[in-house]
């Protein structure tokens, strides 16, 4: 018996290469565009992909990527910032296709447009409100007919920590032994990754089936009774809410197979 083999796409700016914007086949002046992730997406939809996943991040700079604070030395810098034309006294590259829209709303702007294939935002689960993720991948959903998904992606880089300011200490390398192992700081973002993993599962299925009746005449939009709270309380946060109706949205860790 022949097995079927279900391909998916991975989104990311130009491509993933560094230089993929200046290829002569690249469109780097519409990547800001949503009409160019649109036609992306609908062009792997027509290919019969199953699903894309999206890129984002809270930072304009990559994970893992060097870069510094300004007034540091060439030297402190490192190599990628002393090529002439390529950093700056920020520390930042000017060679890289810099800055994304914003992965959950691409995808609710091309839901509508597209027919069979999933779509899969990334979401640093670090930052965000289980809740505001929560909302953002229902609202998803039902503009998709039920083809969302979410990405998660444990911890912050230091630069998308001082857009917050609010943690000093994360994941900011990977141990030299390369073992996840080895960092307390990997350990602990995989653990509240699972913990919004956990909460999003609570908020998602806080409404029953048939929770929204919307009976006019007596004035009934929903049944309370099929409205539960949505409560946990983890390590690193705590939520006690009902969220929106909806489906279960299918979810991926970057980190490990998916789950749902």
């Amino acid at each position: 018996m022949t097995e079927k083999v279900h391909l998916a796409v991975a989104l990311d700016r130009a491509g993933w290469h560094p230089a993929a914007w200046r290829d002569p086949s690249a469109r780097p002046h519409e990547l800001t565009s949503p009409r160019y992730w649109r036609t992306l997406l609908q062009t792997a939809d027509r290919a019969r992909i199953v699903l894309a996943t999206i890129e984002d991040a809270l930072a304009i700079t990559d994970r893992f990527e060097r870069s510094a604070a300004p007034g540091q030395s060439d030297g402190e810098r490192g190599a990628a910032a002393q090529t002439p034309g390529h950093g700056d006294a920020d520390g930042i590259r000017r060679d890289r296709v810099r800055g994304r829209l914003d992965a959950v709303l691409v995808a609710s702007y091309a839901a509508p447009a597209t027919q069979r294939i999933g779509l899969v935002p990334t979401v640093t689960t670090t930052h965000p409100e289980p809740f505001h993720i929560a909302t953002g991948i229902q609202t998803l959903d039902s503009a998709s007919r039920g083809r969302a998904g979410v990405r998660l992606v444990a911890g912050a880089s230091a630069a998308e920590r001082a857009n917050f300011g609010r943690r000093p200490v994360g994941v900011d390398a990977l141990p030299a032994s390369g073992r996840v192992e080895d960092s307390p700081e990997i350990l602990a973002a995989f653990g509240e990754a699972g913990d919004v993993a956990e909460a999003l599962g609570r908020l998602w299925d806080s409404w029953e089936d048939g929770a929204i009746i919307r009976d006019a005449a007596p004035g009934r939009f929903l049944d309370r009774d099929r409205v539960h709270g949505a409560r946990f309380e983890g390590e690193f946060f705590f939520t006690n809410v009902a969220h929106v109706d909806g489906g279960f949205p299918a979810w991926r860790d970057a980190g490990g197979p998916a789950e749902r």
